[in-house]
């Protein structure tokens, strides 16, 4: 089966830094998949949604997720019962 141009994404909304112009998406840290939210923007990143108001707990991408990130399906976040934080669901096209 091939793979879809479109890659969907699950965002809690807007990044407090960024100010309207990044999302702040979720997205599981390669190798070990745990759960982080990340600004598409400037790449600020949170362990979890709750923190993402502020900018105090928040780290970089590089530092959470030093070898990349997968996204997960709105599957995976409703078994992590956190479905109930995605605010915006969007698509881009995939890169490459």
């Amino acid at each position: 089966m091939r793979e879809s141009p479109w890659r969907i994404y699950y965002s809690i909304g807007d990044c407090p830094l960024c100010e309207g112009n990044g999302r702040v998406i979720f997205a599981r840290s390669k190798p070990d998949s745990f759960f982080l939210v990340f600004c598409d923007e400037c790449e600020l990143t949170w362990t979890s949604p709750e923190q993402a108001s502020s900018t105090r707990e928040a780290g970089s991408l590089k530092e959470w997720a030093p070898e990349g990130v997968e996204f997960p399906t709105l599957e995976k976040l409703r078994e992590a019962d956190l479905e109930k934080y995605v605010e915006v669901i969007f698509r881009q096209r995939n890169q490459g």
